[in-house]
């Protein structure tokens, strides 16, 4: 009686070795940590604790941040990061795009809300808050000076020009197309809110 010939077997076992072996060599393979946000604060461009707006119709270098779990950043209307290397990014807990508005990286965790038009060439959910800056220096004590909380608001009309000098004011809304100079000296401001398309400039040193 012939016997099977047994080469097809011995195939079988050289090819399933063979497979095995490539698994094996997959599997010890390095694999490469997904890209993180860095804990360096002169890594970013801007910084805030709870929100931060980007406004609409600007071009947007380097990278935002807002620290706080339940943080807010918004990127307005036809604002745009621009690209470069190392990819920027933006990072917040919840993360708004205006329409026509692109960034490049966005890190978030509770939301990331994008009107129809808006771009994100890579998203990564899941990033956890608060987000520490292991070299942040110390807030001054002169950021909390309660004075900022009795001063008025303060309005530059659209198309407006005003100039200001060192003291202590409220809140700083600053419209369209307006023009505000700041002699040097030192500032306190309770919060600024700026418009499209404004001209901000320091005649002189000054620390706001």
């Amino acid at each position: 009686m012939k016997l099977p010939c047994r080469t097809p077997l011995r195939r079988a076992s050289t090819a399933a070795v063979a497979a095995i072996a490539v698994a094996a060599a997959f599997l010890a393979a390095p694999l490469h940590a997904e890209a993180q946000p860095s804990d360096k604060w002169r890594d970013y461009r801007l910084i805030a604790f709870a929100e931060l707006v980007l406004g609409a119709q600007n071009n947007l270098p380097g990278n935002y941040a807002v620290l706080n779990p339940g943080g807010t950043l918004e990127v307005q209307n036809n604002a745009v990061q621009l690209s470069a290397s190392p990819a920027p990014y933006v990072v917040a807990d919840s993360i708004t795009m205006g329409a026509f508005s692109s960034v490049v990286d966005a890190y978030f965790d509770t939301e990331l809300d994008l009107a129809p038009s808006a771009q994100v060439t890579t998203q990564h959910p899941g990033q956890p808050f608060p987000l520490v800056l292991s070299d942040l220096p110390a807030t001054p004590p002169q950021v909390f000076d309660p004075c900022t909380l009795s001063e008025p608001k303060t309005v530059v009309p659209t198309n407006g020009n005003a100039a200001f000098t060192p003291g202590c004011y409220g809140i700083l809304e600053v419209r369209q197309e307006a023009n505000v100079t700041f002699a040097g000296g030192v500032y306190y401001f309770l919060r600024w809110d700026i418009r499209d398309q404004v001209s901000i400039t320091f005649s002189g040193p000054a620390i706001v």
